[in-house]
């Protein structure tokens, strides 16, 4: 039930009669209507309504001239006691401000500081780094949450991308939402915890090594990295003796493990990262789920490797940069069943691709021939005479209710 007004509609009109008047009459402009006498009748009709109305704020009622009503400041009849709401809003932006400019304070920090241990790192490896240089040296600053660098200028290595993502402290509301999303949710559970990380995407030049798909993984992300990377679907999951227990293999053939594992100073690295590996992954194909076959071309030779922004890791990312002239070495080593193993497993993924295609196609036929047969059909009834166009109907009404006798029919049975 809606909530009824105290006041009666015409005394109500009254009052708002009388405070328009009083506006009007701190105006230049409505003099002559100051100078002029009010009515008896509505006069009284005021003073009655404005004697009901004394619970009301007398700061509603002022009949001080309109300036010095606005000084605020200047009247007893108004007190900041008035404004707790419009405090409380207040206080709610300021607090979100403080936040936003704090945080994003912090995660320049963090980027800075990352970048100051790691930066000579890609200086050495790469002739050109940093896009531009800023305040955060080769780092460009993308978002409150992330910064970007770019190197190049290497053999084997066509770019080496490095994405600094710290956690969303400038944004109170959506760090809220992604610890209880990631924490509480089904979904959240396939995704890496909230965390400030670096992920360095290296690209190779065309052709540099074979095309398979390997990755290292901690166990703890193995979850996310299924879920979050198409390409990992081609690989078996097993844990390899010369690794830290707390990592697993995930691979397409146990050969393509051992010439990489071959590689001593990336082995030594990952033993000695302290934790600071998340995964690291070899693929010739990309992370999303090609929708079609036209996707499965074209898909650069790429390293990704993913630490946590916390913790040194110089000799790792090293070791990492290092790794893709030893996979250009080592892929020529392959054994032939191995080669045709790879490309047999991505044979079968053009085969399934190209069946949906034909199946969608097929689809697109069988609708256009049914729009077709439809739009033909209108047009025969459309040149019937309204005599046979009754008959057609009829007949189309007793066929379907002979459909929905017959139907019920079965339903009893």
């Amino acid at each position: 039930m809606p909530i009824q007004s105290t006041l009666s509609p015409a005394p109500l009109l009254v009052v708002i009669a009388a405070l328009a008047s009083t506006v009007f009459a701190a105006t230049p402009d409505f003099a002559d209507y100051e100078a002029a006498p009010e009515p008896a009748s509505t006069a009284a009709a005021t003073t009655t309504v404005i004697a009901d109305a004394t619970s009301l704020p007398a700061a509603r009622f002022s009949t001080l001239p309109l300036k010095q009503a606005l000084k605020l400041w200047e009247r007893d009849d108004i007190h900041l006691k008035d404004f707790k709401l419009e405090g409380a809003f207040l206080l709610v932006v300021a607090a979100y401000l403080a936040c936003y400019f704090i945080g994003k304070s912090k995660n320049t920090d963090i980027a800075k500081k990352w970048w100051k241990n790691h930066g000579s790192v890609f200086s050495q490896q790469f002739a050109h780094v940093g896009a531009e240089k800023q305040s955060t040296g080769a780092l460009t600053y993308s978002s409150p949450s992330e910064y970007i660098s770019y190197a190049s200028g290497r053999k084997t290595i066509k770019t080496a991308t490095v994405f600094v993502d710290t956690v969303t402290r400038h944004d109170p509301i959506s760090l809220l939402f992604d610890y209880g999303y990631r924490t509480l949710s089904e979904g959240g559970a396939g995704m890496l915890p909230v965390a400030d990380r670096v992920t360095i995407e290296i690209e190779a030049d065309e052709g540099a090594w074979g095309g398979y798909v390997w990755g290292l993984v901690e166990k703890g992300a193995m979850r996310a990295a299924r879920e979050q990377r198409w390409d990992l679907g081609y690989t078996a999951t097993k844990d390899h003796k010369d690794l830290p227990r707390e990592y697993t293999v995930m691979s397409e053939s146990a050969e393509i493990t051992e010439f990489i594992m071959a590689d001593k100073k990336f082995v030594e690295a990952v033993k000695n990262c302290n934790g600071a590996l998340e995964y690291v992954i070899v693929s010739d194909q990309k992370m999303e789920a090609p929708k079609a076959t036209k996707d499965l071309e074209n898909s650069p030779r790429r390293i990704t490797l993913s630490v946590r922004a916390d913790k040194k890791s110089p000799e790792l990312i090293s070791a990492v940069i290092d790794l893709a002239d030893h996979l250009a070495k080592a892929t020529r080593s392959l054994r032939p069943e191995v080669t045709r193993k790879v490309t047999s497993n991505r044979a079968d993924t053009r085969k399934k691709l190209e069946k949906l295609e034909k199946e969608a196609e097929a689809e697109g036929l069988r609708a256009k021939r049914d729009r077709k047969k439809a739009e033909e059909e209108a047009e025969r009834k459309k040149a019937l005479s309204p005599e046979e166009q009754k008959k057609l109907l009829d007949k189309e009404r007793q066929r379907a209710m002979k459909r929905a006798q017959g139907k019920g029919a079965k339903v009893r049975k």
